[in-house]
């Protein structure tokens, strides 16, 4: 069998997605596509705008065999340290064949492995290139770029949208790890990545369908973008009403709390992964003041960091994923259990070869599991609790089934 991999956030499900796995099915002719899914936070520093389940019975629906869930000190990490987990996941089953991503404008993956090659050795050039440009000013990704040029690497202009990105540090990944990952890219179809509202194209931004269902727009101006085998489950969800339970201002209170006991506490904000000195200083001198989550971002925010990365530090601090274990993680390989979410007809057959080729133990029962899977089980019941009183019977994540 050929089996492909894609890693993803599905933050939310669209059009742009469902063709993806197609590609994976009918073009590269895969039997199975294999996804290693963010839980319910995701790489931004935010919540994910439905929850993990829902976004893995959308998958399935739309063709994926197999979901498992990246271990939420990963998803919610830096472009880097969210594709290696992303491909030491997929390369932990065993049974994986090749990686399918996304690109802006690039159809063949050999147009990113100069920057991938770079990103990797990170020579003395690049590194006193890096931190120059930080010294003056500039943000990570802009003082990346400019490194990989002075180190001879032209290709690195590429790297100026978020998916190739991604795409050059999944290369980079695959190239670190040895991983047995064949790489392969579709070009991103319609609208551009940061377009904060559909252009008329059937591809529309995942940015733009955030902003449509946390604003509280109706289903149907939604469903133009998403595969109409999910018309009646988007139709549902949006009728809740409760969406905007899971924007990132939902978690202003409990961020709020979290800083102030910290402070009370006198903790080393530091303590935390991606909170530099910086950050944690800035942070410190205003733990008392009643910001919403988006208005505390845009107060620590400076060229040196991107919004993103900010967002990322608030919610280490906020799910207590602390820099020292984080690491520890890394460097055991990223990925030291497979948990899963979901599966079609057709990846329950590969069950039997995952358990039998899998490198790392398969989880099915999260109850089983508590202290391997405290991190995710913590943030996932946090996120639910940002339900509580909104959704009847809102349930945590124990009482959660696998999707099939």
């Amino acid at each position: 069998m050929k089996i492909i991999g894609i890693i993803a956030e599905f933050n939310p499900f669209h059009r742009g997605h469902a063709f993806l796995i197609n590609h994976a099915k009918n073009v590269l002719k895969a039997d199975c596509v294999i996804v290693a899914m963010s839980g319910n936070f995701v790489q931004r520093g935010e919540p994910a705008v439905l929850d993990k389940f829902e976004r893995t019975r959308m998958a399935l629906a739309c063709g994926a065999d197999l979901i498992f869930e990246l271990p939420v000190e990963f998803a919610t990490a830096s472009a880097r340290e969210f594709a290696s987990a992303g491909v030491a996941l997929l390369e932990k089953t065993g049974i994986v064949d090749g990686l399918l991503f996304g690109t802006e404008g690039i159809s063949a993956p050999k147009a990113l492995l100069p920057a991938a090659r770079g990103l990797l050795s990170e020579d003395t050039a690049y590194q006193e290139a890096l931190r120059e440009g930080l010294r003056s000013g500039a943000s990570f990704p802009k003082a990346r770029e400019a490194a990989l040029r002075a180190s001879g690497i032209p290709e690195a202009a590429l790297l100026s949208s978020p998916n190739n990105i991604l795409a050059a540090e999944y290369l980079r990944a695959i190239l670190e790890q040895g991983a047995s990952l064949t790489p392969c890219c579709l070009p991103r179809q319609g609208d551009g990545y940061h377009a904060d509202s559909p252009s008329g194209s059937p591809f529309a931004s995942a940015t733009a369908l955030r902003r449509m269902i946390l604003s509280g727009e109706p289903a149907e101006s939604l469903l133009p973008y998403v595969p109409e085998s999910l018309f009646p489950l988007y139709e549902s969800l949006l009728s809740e009403r409760n969406l905007s339970a899971t924007g990132p201002d939902s978690l202003s209170g409990m961020l709020t709390a979290r800083l102030l006991s910290l402070s009370a506490a006198g903790a080393d904000l530091c303590d935390f992964w991606d909170v530099s000195p910086e950050i944690a200083g800035r942070l410190s001198r205003s733990a008392e003041r009643l910001l919403s989550w988006n208005e505390r971002v845009e107060s620590l925010w400076t060229k040196q960091y991107t919004r993103s990365r900010i967002s990322r530090a608030l919610l280490h601090i906020l799910l207590n994923i602390r820099r020292e274990a984080a690491e520890q993680k890394k460097a055991t390989g990223y990925i030291s259990y497979l948990r899963l979410l979901g599966f079609s007809p057709a990846g329950r057959s590969l069950l039997p070869a995952l358990k039998d080729q899998a490198s790392c133990p398969i989880v099915t029962k999260a109850a089983d599991h508590r202290e391997l899977l405290s991190a995710d089980i913590y943030a996932s019941n946090l996120y639910y609790g940002l339900k509580t009183g909104l959704v009847p019977q809102c349930r945590n994540e124990y009482q959660r089934q696998i999707v099939c």
